[in-house]
């Protein structure tokens, strides 16, 4: 029964990402398979057996093209855009549901998902500890606040980390946060690639010089390759970007699905589990845990 569903959420990830590269298309955006994708793509053809997502990356001039266009631009319903994160875009699937309990808030769109991550311009090394931690700090204010709530916190720090983070997010405005995180970028323009992402989850003291980067030239030119039954465009300099994303990545090695999914419907709205769920949680719980 458990594989019967993967199935199902492996057809309708796919049936989403048919539906984001047309549109990408059509809208003259360039994107190629990234992270897990690319690598299933090279390595298997398809999926890696034990992968639970589909993920795409964009420069970040087509990033923000998209997350402009998103909104006046439509997707084939029940699928829609949800662009409130600062370092991904994600496509969701409204008839669906795809839940981490207890992160449960009627703020969150929790239908099933694919990833657009954008990759920003920084330079090999001889990067300002000022300004890289001033970037870091401030996406994982802003990622806490967006994606966080007090049902899914542990422990006393984890709760004022997260007032902190939404009361500094309310102080400055979303946007403003956004447009310093990408002006600070912009001063520390070179000939690399990394995600917004990678700067959230270091630990405290990471230094810039050991994140993973990609050399631009690496996407300069875009080939297609087999995914399942279609073919998904990727960087036709793949093997550099899979070395130094996963170093010998030929050789398979078994990993644990990268979401804890504890609820999942293929053919339940988000929105009715959603309330079904929070109707069982008294209501002054609810207003503690700000859901």
């Amino acid at each position: 029964m458990e594989n019967e569903i993967n199935l199902k959420v492996r057809d309708i990830q796919l049936s989403m990402a048919d539906a984001l590269l047309d549109f990408c298309k059509n809208n003259n955006l360039t994107i190629w398979a990234g992270y897990g994708t690319l690598l299933g793509a090279v390595r298997h053809k398809g999926f890696i057996p034990w992968d639970d997502d589909v993920d795409f990356m964009m420069l970040r001039n087509d990033f923000n093209r998209l997350r402009k266009i998103a909104n006046s631009s439509s997707l084939p319903s029940p699928l829609v855009f949800d662009c409130s994160r600062v370092d991904v875009i994600k496509v969701k699937n409204c008839n669906t549901t795809q839940i981490a309990i207890p992160k449960i808030t009627r703020n969150v769109n929790y239908g099933i998902w694919i990833d657009i991550w954008c990759l920003d311009s920084m330079p090999a090394n001889n990067v300002s500890d000022k300004i890289y931690n001033s970037i870091r700090n401030k996406i994982r204010f802003l990622s806490n606040s967006e994606q966080m709530c007090y049902s899914c916190s542990r422990g006393i720090s984890n709760i004022l980390f997260h007032t902190f983070s939404l009361c500094y997010t309310c102080l400055l405005g979303k946007q403003h946060i956004i447009n310093s995180i990408e002006s600070k970028i912009k001063q520390l323009n070179g000939d690399k690639l990394v995600n917004f992402m990678v700067f959230s989850r270091m630990k405290k003291n990471t230094k810039y010089s050991l994140l993973k980067k990609y050399d631009k030239k690496w996407l300069s030119n875009t080939v297609l390759l087999p995914f399942e039954d279609r073919y998904y465009p990727c960087p036709a300099n793949y093997h550099e970007i899979l070395k130094a994303q996963y170093g010998d990545y030929m050789i398979p090695v078994r990993g644990a699905a990268s979401h804890s999914t504890t609820i999942l419907y293929v053919d339940r709205p988000y929105e009715e589990v959603v309330n079904e769920l929070l109707y069982q949680i008294p209501w002054y719980k609810r207003i503690f845990r700000m859901i």
